[in-house]
């Protein structure tokens, strides 16, 4: 068997257009690799270069390692994040369904709702004005702004064009842009409302997602149906499946530093050079797209039902002699591959060097502890343990349920106990004994 490790992704563009789907490499992030909550409804890259995923089950937080999350027990207003924000002095803001806004400092978190004078505890989006006021998008009840000190809150009444504000942005010219799920667009100069439906030549009445290009554009995402629009600053032109994209669905918007747009919609991601289409599907975790962000590496994140998928657009391959059964990549960046006659092979960048046979098993599971140990499971030769010299090993005599481990068969929960899926079922491990 011959085998290629394909860990970075993206065939070169000869600038032909592609009738089918592009592929590329997508690195996945789930409950396996630590984010916590599933769904991923809202993405930031705080200045310390950490990646922050707003989920239904709290935040996690990524700094390229490890995995960090935080609920209601730390002081989050609700753990179901849609909407999240790092201002210009580094505080962050949590927009909850039903909890209200949470504001965190990096020591203290204060969470403001009605009683407060936010105008709904279903804060859907988050955005920061030229002034550094913040602004929060409800969930039927319009906008709120909030200067640090007081609220303003506007809705219908005061020219809105709807009450469910599903996505905000302050241009460059110091507008701010509502989306509301259903009616439309409105751009707000700091005295009074310019609306965009149908009537104005918006295609796209939903709006679930905003963004402004380098050239000033501004771009409409739609939340149910009607693609993607793009405003000029005199009319709108839009696109949906008919012109090649992936669906109509549109949850996530960015820009590469080409200039290509990407979209994450409900059946896949699409990229749009101003001429050509082209739909990734292959690789990702789920074809569900909810939202997007690029990084200041250039990476694209987007995210999705089942966790966030990851793309920096370059292809590596590695030939090996045997099928690769699990990778892993340890804290120091270098990649770990388990291959079905039992190798490990650790890739630091240059060529791959066998470290250690240990077992003549099938190796079908991979996974570093937060101590820096590296385990690896086997199809029947139990559990190895490799702390950087010496190799360990896990069986029945020592207390492991079964020496049968499956795929996916290793996790550490977050008080560092390590859980192993066997054959005779669930083994946990607290570093000095088995309870099966």
């Amino acid at each position: 068997i011959r085998s290629d490790v394909r860990l970075f992704s993206m065939p070169a563009d000869d600038g032909t257009p592609l009738a089918d789907e592009s592929t590329g490499f997508w690195r996945n992030y789930g409950l396996d690799e630590g984010l916590f909550g599933g769904s991923v409804f809202s993405f930031i890259h705080d200045r310390d270069g950490n990646m922050w995923f707003g989920t239904f089950g709290g935040v996690s937080r990524f700094d390229g390692q490890t995995w960090t999350t935080y609920t209601t027990r730390d002081g989050l207003g609700h753990n179901a994040v849609q909407a999240m924000l790092q201002d210009r002095d580094g505080v962050f803001w949590f927009g909850t369904r039903g909890g209200g806004v949470t504001r965190y400092d990096g020591e203290t978190w204060t969470t403001f709702t009605t009683e407060d004078g936010l105008a709904n505890n279903s804060v859907r989006s988050i955005a920061e004005d030229h002034d550094g006021n913040i602004w929060f998008g409800t969930r039927g009840s319009g906008v709120s702004r909030f200067d640090g000190q007081t609220w303003l809150n506007l809705d219908t009444g005061d020219g809105l064009v709807g009450d469910v504000i599903y996505a905000m942005l302050a241009d460059r010219k110091g507008n701010m842009w509502f989306g509301d799920y259903a009616r439309g667009l409105s751009r707000y100069d700091g005295q009074s409302f310019t609306n965009f439906t149908p009537a104005e030549g918006l295609r796209t009445p939903g709006i679930c997602r905003l963004l402004e290009d380098r050239d000033g554009n501004i771009w409409a995402g739609a939340c149910r149906a009607g693609g993607t629009s793009r405003y000029d600053g005199h009319s709108w032109v839009n696109y949906t499946t008919r012109d090649g994209m992936s669906a109509n669905v549109v949850h996530g918007i960015l820009q590469g530093r080409d200039g290509d747009m990407w979209f994450g919609t409900g059946r896949g991601v699409t990229r749009f050079d101003g001429e050509t289409f082209r739909i990734y599907r292959e690789g990702l975790m789920n074809h569900v797209i909810w939202s997007s962000f690029t990084d200041r590496h250039g990476g694209y994140w987007f995210g999705s039902d089942s966790g966030a998928s990851y793309y920096d657009e370059s292809w590596l391959s590695i030939p090996l002699d045997f099928a690769v059964m699990s990778i892993v990549e340890d804290g120091s960046g270098s990649f770990w591959f388990h291959l079905t006659d039992g190798t490990k092979i650790r890739y630091d960048g240059h060529l791959g060097r066998q470290l250690s046979q240990s077992s003549s098993t099938m190796g079908v599971h991979s996974l570093q502890d937060r101590q820096g140990n590296m385990w690896f499971a086997t199809m029947g030769g139990g559990m190895l343990r490799f702390d950087g010299q010496t190799w360990s090993a896990f069986a029945t005599q020592d207390g492991l349920a079964s020496n049968v481990l499956f795929f996916n068969s290793i996790c550490q929960d977050n008080d560092g106990i390590l859980w192993f899926g066997t054959g005779a079922g669930v083994s946990r491990y607290d570093g000095t004994s088995f309870q099966n």
